[in-house]
């Protein structure tokens, strides 16, 4: 039950507002969640007795808020306690967030958009881009989570997310790989390991690589030298096959040359020399002609071509993008210190937002297209910004328009508005409200002396009223012979 105060109409919500706000909360957002939230809360952990907390769907409630907004948990458990969610206090909301992971983690995979995907691209199979990103917490020796992603192409929506701490290295075995489809990633995971990893799961990918990181050999055995064949050719573009090693057992690959334009050349290879003096050490020869190229590796058959193979690679800057978008409208840059579990849960909490933006997204671009506006005009990035940001005003208008600060049934404001009790001195009580109080008593010393002087005042006219009126009674008396 919301408290609302409605007194006062011009600084209230009417009942109208209320169910209008009420209405967007169920529509855009808790439509939107698994219908057996209550269940699956349980089932995780995140509510184990309800003594706390009434129900799944407000704890999800307040965790949004504290989520998209920058309170405190003090100011949370005083939102939620206005709410009616809890009365818990700001302690043990901290340490409900560290509880929720589970569930979390189950409520993310289940809000993150399924759609039966016309494959267009490539023989009609699915393209996922595979990249993860890091998100540092705020000062010195603080804990790094790493967001694993997996975004596929054909619907244009995230379709796997897991969160770890930076220890855990990137890979494909984060991800259920499926059957004939192809993964696209960068060099980070252009290792032999990788490769047979998507080999044995009979699907197909699209690899950065640095020759450095990879062995390749020939039909003889032989170690192919990437440096010496690269600096040679005369093409701007080939392709040849090969075998790379993992564990002593060849691994057939595909692999693809394409020499970056000059004009951007120069630019790359002094991004590499600064970074290697930041290091303090020195660049190898191999490293420059490296540079020179875009070199990939694939298990693709030829009759991909490589200008096809090159241009869905240019592809993988979607996933890019995508990062980039999410980090800037939640300023994901940095997180607040605290504990890896408290950073993992407040990451799930943001990605479980940012999918329902993307469900929004893709109901968007859909109606768009209805409207037969052109494909190449329709803008994720302006779409993904101005639903988020209604998103976030629908949340934080549950606890900023909703409650009655001043109710008197809400015992928890007295709790919350109130500081903790300290040995110090409180200057700011002791110069504030002794001035208020001094100012107070003398307007009180003063009102007082002014009604005294106007009963003062109200009794020397009654006085003179009076003796006026002996004076006239008297001269009737006189007048009529008495």
């Amino acid at each position: 039950m919301i408290s609302v105060n409605t007194k006062d109409s011009n600084s209230s919500v009417t009942d109208g507002q209320v169910s209008i706000i009420c209405q967007r909360w169920q529509d855009e957002i808790a439509s939107r969640l698994p219908q057996n939230l209550e269940e699956s809360a349980k089932e995780h952990g995140a509510i184990i007795r309800k003594r706390g907390i009434q129900d799944a769907a407000g704890l999800i409630k307040a965790l949004f808020i504290y989520a998209t907004s920058s309170l405190s948990f003090r100011m949370l458990a005083l939102c939620a306690s206005c709410l009616k969610i809890s009365t818990m206090t700001d302690t043990a909301w901290r340490k409900k967030l560290r509880a929720c992971v589970p569930w979390l983690v189950y409520l993310l995979i289940t809000v993150l958009p399924v759609i039966k995907a016309d494959k267009k691209i490539i023989n009609k199979r699915n393209i996922h881009l595979i990249d993860a990103s890091n998100v540092r917490q705020i000062g010195k020796n603080a804990i790094i989570c790493r967001i694993h992603m997996s975004y596929n192409l054909n619907i244009g929506a995230m379709d796997e997310i897991i969160v770890t701490d930076h220890h855990t290295a990137e890979g494909f075995q984060h991800y259920t790989i499926q059957e004939n489809d192809i993964y696209i990633a960068d060099s980070g995971y252009g290792k032999a390991n990788m490769l047979e990893y998507i080999v044995k799961k009979k699907a197909d990918c699209i690899i950065s690589m640095t020759p450095s990181h990879v062995i390749l050999e020939d039909d003889k055995g032989e170690r192919i030298n990437m440096s010496e064949k690269l600096s040679k050719t005369v093409e701007n573009k080939f392709d040849f096959h090969c075998y790379t090693k993992n564990n002593k057992k060849k691994i057939p690959v595909r692999i693809i040359c394409s020499k970056i334009p000059e004009d951007k050349i120069e630019k790359i290879i002094k991004t590499k020399k600064r970074k290697s003096q930041k290091r303090q050490s020195k660049i190898k020869e191999e490293t420059l002609i490296y540079a020179e190229w875009v070199i990939l590796m694939t298990t693709l058959e030829d009759s991909n071509t490589i200008d096809d193979i090159l241009d869905i690679y240019r592809s993988r800057w979607q996933i890019e993008l995508l990062f980039k978008r999410i980090k800037q409208n939640f300023n994901l840059h940095s997180i607040r210190k605290a504990s890896t579990s408290y950073a993992k849960a407040l990451v799930l909490l943001l990605l479980i937002v940012w999918a329902l933006v993307e469900k929004q997204l893709i109901l968007a671009e859909l109606y768009l297209i209805n409207k037969k506006i052109e494909a190449n005009r329709i803008s994720a990035w302006v779409i993904c910004s101005f639903f988020y940001q209604r998103l976030k005003e629908i949340i934080n208008s549950m606890w900023t328009l909703l409650v009655d600060v001043f109710d008197d049934s809400n015992v928890m404001l007295e709790k919350y508005l109130i500081d903790h009790k300290c040995s110090r001195e409180n200057q700011y009580s002791k110069y504030h409200f002794n001035s208020i109080l001094d100012l107070f008593t003398k307007e009180l010393s003063q009102s007082q002396k002014n009604n005294e002087k106007q009963s003062k005042v109200n009794l020397n006219h009654a006085k003179k009223d009076i003796i006026s009126l002996n004076e006239v009674c008297q001269f009737e008396c006189c007048a009529s012979g008495f």
